[in-house]
């Protein structure tokens, strides 16, 4: 986070700081406002222990975890890490695992979130996913990619929180394997839309529609 975004903290569910000793007392008011409003902060290990001078504070201002206003505060002591260190900074391919903990970690994340994460999928830990939005014409774009160089990935079921008012009009697929998009059968169900992604190579892009509110 940059000191730009800490001033519109509210377009995030969640915040998470990872080990960030040194927080300034202006910093901590930001983030603490923002938990009051209804936000949720995630934090390890030594977050928010020094001032920005690094000097130690006498009592951090985040702990202990909490229910702050209409927020809440989520502590996770240690990031236990995947791997074991190496003398150099530059990290090489043995250092890209996930943490020991990585499920304490994501469970942390995903039930301190009021409304839940915006994306589910069975998918394997080697895939990627990132959900961007087009408000203009109300769909949600969620990209996947696979890290897997030598195994496609089989089909796999996805759930999205729907991102705008009104129901899915159409779920389509796009991947650089097919020349034309394909229609997905979906579930409109609540807030969710549920469909199966069909197996993908390398990368493949998900294309929500959903109506217009005055439609």
């Amino acid at each position: 986070l940059f000191d730009e975004q800490l001033q519109n903290l509210d377009r995030y569910g969640a915040v998470i700081l990872a080990g960030q000793e040194c927080v300034s007392g202006d910093q901590v008011q930001l983030l603490l406002d923002y938990v009051r409003r209804g936000g949720t902060l995630v934090l390890t290990g030594n977050t928010g222990q020094f001032n920005e001078w690094r000097e130690k504070r006498r009592v951090n201002p985040f702990l202990p975890a909490r229910t702050e206003g209409k927020g809440q505060i989520v502590y996770i002591p240690q990031i236990q890490p995947g791997a074991s260190s190496q003398a150099t900074a530059r990290m090489s391919p043995p250092q890209w695992v996930l943490p020991k903990n990585h499920r304490e970690i994501y469970d942390a994340i995903a039930q301190g979130l009021p409304k839940g994460l915006s994306l589910t999928t069975e998918a394997p830990l080697t895939t990627v996913a990132e959900l961007l939005m087009r408000p203009e014409t109300h769909e949600t774009l969620v990209h996947f990619v696979n890290f897997d160089r030598e195994h496609p990935l089989a089909p796999f079921k996805a759930t999205v929180r729907k991102q705008y008012a009104g129901g899915v009009k159409s779920v389509s697929f796009f991947s650089p394997d097919a020349d034309d998009p394909a229609p997905l059968t979906f579930e409109d169900s609540g807030d969710r839309v549920t469909f199966i992604v069909p197996s993908m190579r390398i990368y493949s892009m998900i294309v929500i529609e959903q109506e217009s509110p005055d439609k």
